[in-house]
């Protein structure tokens, strides 16, 4: 899968990310983008808990991959100095016109592959990537880049899938592999892709927090931690017969996201 095959997934894509929740607002408008926020902050608080957007008032952002502008938006109305980079030119305009709706003021978002950033060496605070790392090829062409932008001591956050998660085993590779006999018509390859986001999907790279640590090992890992367990993930378990807290404490162990923290 090459950045032109992920591109062309993006770019030509009409079921844009929170559009798959948000179907009565117009899209864009100020009510689209509150909803689309609610529901994306509700599904996931980790996201806000992990990055602590307020932190970074007054410090130089960039997100890699910010596809609709959701997260870009809190990290500029916090206050940060916020920059934003994204492969398609679509999802570009997408998160420029989210985060004006969202904050009244504009970010600068451009065309740029992870593995090749237009930015100079040493040039940022945090750079933030959330589940769009995972389907670079090149990780270590895109880590050695986020390295070289960031600032000694500067910060990167970032999100791949977890290999060794419920959501890998069990609905994937269990439920529409084995139950569902879909890896004979699919394959194994293509089974793993279209069931970790949807028909069509492009390739992915999911990672343990072991490979994840090594990916990393320029940085000092400051925070590793499994998150995101949800109904969707277990189509044969019922889970309203469990407490919440029991749920929480699987999601912390064999969560669908692996969420980490490193310091240049």
């Amino acid at each position: 899968m090459t950045p032109t095959d992920v591109q062309r997934y993006y770019q030509e894509s009409d079921d844009e990310l929170a559009q798959r929740y948000v179907k009565d607002e117009a899209f864009l408008s100020p009510s689209y983008c509150a909803a689309a926020l609610a529901h994306r902050y509700t599904l996931y608080p980790f996201i806000r808990e992990f990055v602590d957007f307020q932190a970074w008032r007054g410090r130089r952002v960039l997100e890699i991959g910010c596809g609709q502008g959701a997260d870009l938006s809190q990290f500029a109305a916090a206050g940060a100095h916020t920059f934003g980079c994204d492969l398609t030119p679509k999802h570009c305009e997408i998160s420029r016109r989210f985060t004006e709706v969202v904050t009244g003021g504009t970010v600068p978002v451009v065309q740029a592959n992870a593995t090749r950033l237009p930015y100079a060496s040493e040039s940022f605070d945090l750079v933030y990537s959330f589940g769009v790392l995972l389907l670079v090829e090149d990780l270590d062409g895109a880590i050695a880049e986020i390295h070289r932008v960031l600032k000694p001591g500067g910060r990167v956050i970032t999100m791949f899938y977890n290999r060794q998660s419920l959501h890998y085993y069990v609905k994937t590779l269990y439920y529409y592999g084995i139950v569902c006999d879909l890896e004979q018509l699919l394959g194994p390859r293509r089974l793993v892709d279209w069931f970790t986001d949807g028909f069509g999907y492009p390739r992915t790279y999911h990672q343990t927090p072991e490979t994840l640590r090594q990916a990393f090992a320029r940085f000092a890992i400051d925070d590793l931690i499994v998150r995101n367990l949800t109904p969707d993930q277990l189509p044969l378990i019922p889970f309203d017969d469990y407490p919440p807290e029991f749920w929480s404490w699987m999601a912390s162990r064999l969560g669908f996201y692996l969420m980490l923290k490193g310091r240049k």
